[in-house]
């Protein structure tokens, strides 16, 4: 039950007694549980996917955040709650983020790669996927976001990114010692053809054997 307590006073305003008014709450009682429960199996729900999940209201402030989402950035899971969740990205993912926000609410999920800022000051790349949430007037309410870390993805990406940069100085670096070899070649080749020409009269076997190895260096870097 509840009670109200409404003081008795006589005519000179003195009290003379307590009239307390009983309410069976019984049922709120329950359904409040209900509802306790119900919320606790929905969040249940939500951390066992693996995935972070953040809520937004219509000004894109943090409604709940899951503690898979806590477990990532390092913040208990109620410090997030009233924080405009741009606050958490970085300033070129904020934008990005803020753009997307502003546009959803056409039904389909919306997508973007973000650096989030960890209570240590580091910062995690992740993938977004934004759900907008529209009211009886079709009109933004909001977003349900999922966060999945990619951080591993990202750092792999940069070290193949620098494993191609360094295969492609190498090539470079090879192609113009080849071509140096091969100016080399033809300059001694070259020079060797003109000492049989200046001879005077040689023969076709003396005049292959300079000329062939010509054509040949000449057709091997055309390949």
């Amino acid at each position: 039950v509840d009670f109200i307590l409404s003081p008795i006073k006589d005519d000179d305003g003195h009290r003379t007694g307590v009239l307390v008014v009983f309410n069976d709450i019984s049922d709120k009682i329950r359904v409040e549980e209900a509802l306790q429960v119900g919320e606790r199996k929905y969040r249940s729900i939500i951390d066992a996917g693996g995935d972070g999940s953040i809520s937004v209201d219509a000004n894109n402030a943090i409604t709940f955040a899951n503690s898979n989402v806590a477990s990532l950035l390092g913040h208990p899971p109620r410090s997030f709650v009233g924080r405009p969740i741009v606050s958490l990205l970085s300033q070129d993912s904020a934008a990005r983020l803020q753009g997307l926000l502003t546009a959803a609410g056409n039904g389909r999920p919306r997508r973007c790669d973000c650096e989030l800022r960890r209570e240590d000051g580091t910062w995690v790349w992740a993938v977004l996927t934004i759900n907008a949430l529209t009211g009886a007037d079709a009109a933004y309410a909001g977003a349900l976001i999922m966060v999945t870390d990619i951080s591993e993805q990202k750092a792999r990406e940069k070290e193949v990114k620098y494993a191609l940069a360094q295969a492609n100085l190498y090539l470079d670096t090879l192609d113009l010692k080849v071509g140096e070899l091969h100016g080399e070649m033809l300059d001694h080749l070259k020079a060797a053809s003109e000492m049989l020409t200046a001879r005077g009269s040689i023969d076709r076997g003396h005049r292959q054997v300079v000329d062939r190895p010509y054509e040949l260096v000449k057709a091997a870097m055309a390949l």
